[in-house]
């Protein structure tokens, strides 16, 4: 049959690129903020040698703390997300 406003002729063509995706994207930043966060905070808790470790662990979740944050327009975790950066490049830095 021929489609003369050349709409998809399914109207749930491309909804994988429009809404799954970007969904399974963010459940993959939020699973990498939650494994190196949580082993951050875990790691500088111990204290000792574990402490240099849960810095750099932090340190490694900053970029997506603030990709996340920056792509959903949360301006004050952003701003949050430099800070702790900063303290976590701090820590590890004063540790080695």
């Amino acid at each position: 049959m021929n489609n003369p406003t050349k709409l998809p002729l399914n109207r749930f063509n491309g909804l994988e690129r429009n809404l799954v995706r970007p969904v399974a994207n963010q459940h993959l930043r939020q699973s990498f903020i939650l494994l190196f966060g949580g082993l951050a905070i875990l790691l500088i808790s111990l204290g000792g040698e574990c402490e240099k470790w849960g810095f750099l662990s932090g340190l490694i979740s900053e970029p997506v703390w603030m990709y996340d944050a920056w792509k959903n327009r949360q301006w004050g975790v952003v701003i949050m997300a430099v800070w702790w950066g900063f303290f976590y490049a701090y820590g590890f830095i004063i540790r080695t």
